[in-house]
């Protein structure tokens, strides 16, 4: 069964256009956090081996759970020993994921940025109400603080930056001091362009350790992989029933080469 089918039996066992939107919805947020999970998974198998060719030690494998805009993404990856005898996560590493982090940065980044026109409380209904992320009012203010803090250590070494004045007095808006100077830094940062560079500068992988994996790791190694089923999800494949001429057909393309 194609994925065109799958969608148009939804529509046909929904009663109307908002029940069917809702159920598409869950289903392409539990297949997606579901395939990501073991994308992350393999992934870490390939590093693993790398790391073991290098001299490292394998220790166990541990859970980790990260939350995206799209949803909870639940995964294992390889506790190792480096030759003078660390710990690394190498997978956690690979993807910028710092320790006891539970959500994505790309989640953390837009709440700051909510919290710049919104209470603590209304960016956390936002969330519920439009993506995945369930958060408390306590944890925005949190997230606020900590990419604040980003943007502040960006600042002392650049000085290239506007200054920026504005009101923080809004109906229903009040801060501590920590985070009074947190939400000014997000503001300038926003404001100048720099927040998002700042808050993933180091999140990011360098050029060459982008390179050198890419060398030693290919997607079709992943994609090879066989996948576990899933309870309630449906599966099916994306039929091309188009020109190669067609949008879909250089989508296909597209695929293709990268793969």
């Amino acid at each position: 069964m194609d994925i065109i089918s799958i969608i148009a039996g939804l529509l046909k066992d929904t009663k109307s256009l908002i029940e069917f939107e809702e159920q598409l919805k869950l289903l392409m947020q539990k297949a997606f956090t579901q395939w990501v999970g073991e994308i992350f998974e393999e992934l870490d198998k390939i590093i693993k081996q790398e790391k073991l060719e290098e001299g490292w030690v394998y220790c166990r494998s541990d859970n980790r759970n990260i939350q995206f805009l799209f949803g909870s993404v639940t995964f294992k990856r390889s506790l190792m020993h480096d030759k003078r005898g660390n710990s690394h996560y190498p997978l956690d590493e690979w993807l910028g994921l710092v320790p006891h982090q539970r959500y994505s940065p790309l989640v953390e980044l837009k709440v700051a940025e909510l919290a710049s026109e919104n209470t603590y409380r209304e960016v956390a209904d936002i969330l519920k109400e439009w993506t995945a992320v369930s958060l408390s009012h306590t944890t925005v203010g949190n997230m606020v603080k900590h990419v604040g803090k980003t943007q502040a250590e960006a600042d002392k070494a650049e000085s290239n930056q506007r200054h920026i004045s504005f009101r923080m007095k809004k109906r229903g808006m009040h801060w501590s001091e920590l985070g009074a100077e947190a939400m000014v830094k997000i503001k300038q940062g926003i404001l100048n362009g720099t927040l998002r560079e700042a808050y993933l500068k180091h999140r990011s992988r360098s050029e060459r350790k982008q390179r050198n994996l890419k060398q030693s790791i290919r997607m079709s190694q992943l994609l090879k992989q066989p996948v576990r089923p899933s309870v309630g999800v449906k599966h099916g494949s994306v039929a091309l029933h188009s020109s190669s001429s067609s949008a879909m057909g250089h989508l296909s393309k597209i695929l293709e080469l990268s793969f």
